[in-house]
């Protein structure tokens, strides 16, 4: 290489001329000059190569990682801004809920305050829409509002049962809605007792065989659980009675007793029959498939287990005599007589009324 410089250098001082040619590399080409070995500089030319293309090539990943940044950020901006869109288009809509919401609470609180169970259909209608706009509320954290319309439909409840509980003797309705009531108030602590909406004057009444006394038995419960009260008409007998039982959603059992005394004859005799028995009350409703009752039925069953005779008087010479007939009649004789039970519309608030 030095002589080919040394040569060309001469050659340009010859012709007096700086000629300034452009760079041929051609001498150079491996195919007219073989390929000699690298000098130590031209190794380290050559590494700085491949590490400057590596470089390179991370450069160019960059790049393309920092356009797929921005693609995703664009992708993201654009679905925030769908997500805006939607959120304030539901924002619109609950206030339009909201606002139905409130005009339907006030209604239900309006016709509340009157305690009609003609109006309870209606005022149900109205919470509906009160509790779906407060649950509806309290699933988009709307915590505030979704109390604020719970509370409402609380107070509407509120209203109706204590004028409820004041009215309802006047009015004919299902016992099981006096109940249903009953437990939502139980579960919101009001403290109002609608359990006596619920009970009914349950009555039987019957002829003796002289088809002239006449029996009447009285009960004022919710299913014919109690005392249930005798009274007899027609008759110069004095007499009294009771029945208790306890009663389930279905049936009563329980047991009776009455007194039956009987003073005649000249100079008189009296005499005193002692009753007891087994008594069962059965009712039976008839519901629509949506749990409208369309009828109630009771029967009453009694059975005469013992019954015990005393007598007394005074024989015609003035001398006075008791005893007793032993052992008593119906011990095992008595299957049992069935009567159908008359169930008052309207609650009832003791035996008379």
């Amino acid at each position: 290489m030095r002589a080919l410089a040394a040569l060309t250098l001469a050659s340009g001082s010859l012709s007096g001329v700086r000629a300034q040619p452009s760079p041929d590399y051609q001498p150079f080409d491996p195919t007219r000059i073989g390929s000699p070995a690298l000098t130590e500089s031209e190794k380290g030319i050559d590494a700085l190569g491949t590490k400057v293309k590596e470089i390179a090539d991370q450069i160019a990943k960059a790049k393309q990682r920092i356009a797929d940044l921005q693609a995703e950020a664009a992708e993201r901006a654009k679905a925030g801004a769908e997500f805006e869109k939607y959120k304030e288009q539901l924002r619109q809509k609950m206030e339009t809920v909201d606002q139905l919401a409130d005009e339907r609470s006030q209604k239900a609180i309006e016709k509340a305050e009157a305690g009609k169970i003609d109006d309870l259909s209606a005022i149900r209608d109205d919470l509906t829409v009160v509790i779906e706009a407060s649950r509806l509320n309290a699933l988009l954290g709307n915590e505030e509002k979704a109390l604020k319309q719970q509370q409402a439909a609380v107070n509407a409840l509120e209203k109706f049962s204590s004028k409820f509980s004041e009215t309802c003797s006047d009015q004919s309705f299902d016992p099981g809605i006096a109940l249903g009531l009953e437990r939502q108030n139980q579960m919101h602590g009001t403290g109002i007792d609608l359990t006596p909406c619920a009970k009914r004057r349950h009555t039987i009444e019957y002829l003796s065989f002289d088809n002239i006394t006449e029996w009447k038995w009285k009960n004022c419960s919710m299913g014919g659980e109690g005392e249930w009260v005798m009274t007899v008409k027609n008759t110069p007998l004095k007499m009294n009675g009771t029945l208790r039982a306890t009663v389930d959603s279905t049936s009563a059992e329980g047991t009776y007793t009455f007194q039956m005394v009987i003073e005649s004859g000249s100079p008189p005799i009296k005499t005193t029959a002692d009753e007891q028995g087994d008594m069962k009350v059965i009712v039976h409703e008839e519901r629509a498939k949506n749990g409208t009752l369309i009828k109630r039925d009771m029967t009453l069953k009694l059975r005469a287990t013992h019954t015990h005779l005393k007598y007394s008087g005074t024989d015609a010479s003035g001398h006075p005599f008791s005893g007793e007939l032993t052992p008593a009649p119906y011990v095992g004789t008595t299957e049992g007589t069935s009567y159908t039970v008359k169930i008052s519309g309207k609650p009832c608030k003791s035996l008379d009324e």
